[in-house]
């Protein structure tokens, strides 16, 4: 059962991150681009998560165990940690402060981030 979520999880980030890449270079709607970016962090996070038989209820407790099970341990790099924290809070900002604007070049690196991200998390999964 895990193993089916977990792929379903994955193809999410996937579809995340393509969404993400149309709405930078064809849409140029930042703040949505950075969000989709975000999302395919926290669905392969959750993938990671399920893999080790946790579930966790919110985004930041996803951000908090993700850190404690992977990152802390040495499983996965503190950089990947980072990256995670940081989209969380431009996405954060993107969403919900109005006054907030994202530059093309901050969408365009929490997109690379995002998907280092899920590439690493694939290759956690696939180890």
């Amino acid at each position: 059962m895990n193993d089916e979520l977990i792929r379903a999880l994955i193809d999410r980030a996937d579809r995340a991150l393509e969404d993400a890449h149309y709405l930078l270079f064809e849409r140029r709607s930042f703040e949505s681009a950075v969000s989709r970016a975000y999302y395919a962090m926290y669905y392969a996070a959750e993938a990671c998560l399920l893999f080790v038989d946790e579930r966790v209820s919110s985004h930041k407790g996803l951000i908090t165990q993700f850190g404690r099970r992977f990152v802390k341990k040495g499983i996965i790099e503190v950089t990947y940690g980072r990256m995670l924290s940081t989209i969380y809070q431009k996405r954060q900002l993107g969403d919900y402060e109005i006054s907030y604007t994202l530059s093309e070049t901050e969408t365009s690196e929490a997109i690379t981030n995002a998907s280092a991200f899920v590439e690493r998390v694939k290759a956690y999964l696939h180890a």
